[in-house]
């Protein structure tokens, strides 16, 4: 049985709030992953070494494409200042690895997942912005509702785990 990508955003387009439609679309049809477990290292050079990033890098296998974080990407995801974005490293992983959408924009592939925290039905959007270059920009916050209808409206959908059905 093949898998079939049927790509539209009318589902989410019910009433004005295309974000809480999104993740009414996903929730109902059992597409929210808990979130994985806080990263707890500390440094870029623990980032490395727990995420095995040799010279070559790594790669992540996208739905899409496949992305290669290097050490200097590291230096970005693991933000000495930003403690949030440290602890999420798993997320930013997990959300390359399985988004539940990806939208072009512009020059970015916003890569969204959407997590539940704890039974909290509140799921939590971790976004990639993937540049054709390969580079890249995590976010590790919950966007702004109306950023989020943004993307999904004025973007390009590349890839919807929803609209996935067997054939």
């Amino acid at each position: 049985m093949e898998r079939v990508l049927i790509l539209s955003t009318e589902k989410y387009l019910v009433s004005n709030n295309v974000y809480n439609n999104f993740v009414a679309v996903h929730k109902s049809l059992n597409l929210l992953e808990p979130a994985p477990q806080d990263w707890n290292g500390n440094t870029v050079d623990d980032a490395l070494e727990y995420l095995e990033i040799k010279d070559k890098g790594i790669r992540i296998k996208t739905p899409i494409d496949e992305i290669i974080i290097y050490k200097n990407h590291v230096e970005h995801l693991i933000n000495d200042n930003d403690p949030h974005r440290k602890r999420h490293l798993n997320r930013a992983i997990r959300t390359m690895q399985e988004p539940n959408i990806i939208v072009k924009s512009g020059v970015y592939n916003y890569y969204i997942k959407l997590f539940v925290d704890n039974d909290n039905v509140k799921p939590h959007l971790q976004v990639v912005k993937v540049k054709s270059d390969g580079s890249f920009y995590v976010t590790n916050h919950k966007l702004n509702k109306k950023q989020a209808d943004r993307i999904i409206l004025e973007g390009q959908v590349l890839y919807d785990l929803s609209s996935l059905s067997d054939t």
